[in-house]
């Protein structure tokens, strides 16, 4: 018997095996094939969630050196009702020449003649010194109302209040989760 040629084809080494035993080969390796997709997608999954953590990082770091501005305004009245004692004693002293230079006219009773109007000329400089305690013993009363317009101006740093505490502890967690997925953290330096 003239002996057939070898049939090197796919089929035919596929003939030589039970269906079976076919269909589990085939299983394994589309099982290969997800598993290895799947752990391709795990892997891209794990860098993306480091880099997510990074950038959260990033972001943190920039929210702690930021610092806020506003402008506060104060449009309001202040009712002012007060007593203000004062007792004092201010010296004054006065020391001054005064010059007189007029005419004045004096009645002059004259006996048999009546009264007679006699015009004197008076040119005289009089000294005038004084020197005077004056005490002031009193309290004064005010009572007011003042009107207040301000703008005041608050800038108030993200680092100087209680949301720091809260950032940093945030901040450490991602750090720690990052180093569980041995994630790249570079942390920006804080600008202050």
């Amino acid at each position: 018997m003239p002996d057939k040629p070898a049939d090197t084809s796919l089929l035919a080494a596929l003939r030589r095996y039970r269906p079976d035993y076919i269909l589990l080969w085939v299983i394994a390796l589309a099982s290969l094939a997800l598993n290895l997709i799947m752990l391709n997608q795990l892997l891209t999954l794990r860098r993306a969630s480091g880099q997510a953590i990074a950038d959260a990082i990033a972001v943190i770091s920039q929210i702690e050196s930021q610092t806020f501005t506003t402008h506060i305004t104060v449009d309001d009245q202040i009712e002012i009702n007060t007593s203000i004692p004062v007792n004092e004693t201010i010296p004054i002293n006065i020391k001054q020449t005064l010059p007189i230079d007029t005419v004045v006219t004096v009645p002059v009773q004259a006996g048999l003649l009546g009264t007679l109007n006699l015009t004197v000329p008076i040119k005289a400089d009089v000294p005038i010194e004084i020197q005077q305690e004056v005490t002031i013993n009193q309290p004064f009363e005010i009572k007011t109302t003042v009107p207040v317009h301000l703008e005041v101006p608050v800038t108030i740093r993200v680092a100087d209040t209680e949301l720091a505490a809260t950032l940093a502890d945030i901040k450490a967690r991602l750090l720690a989760l990052a180093g569980t997925l041995d994630a790249a953290t570079t942390t920006p330096e804080a600008t202050p």
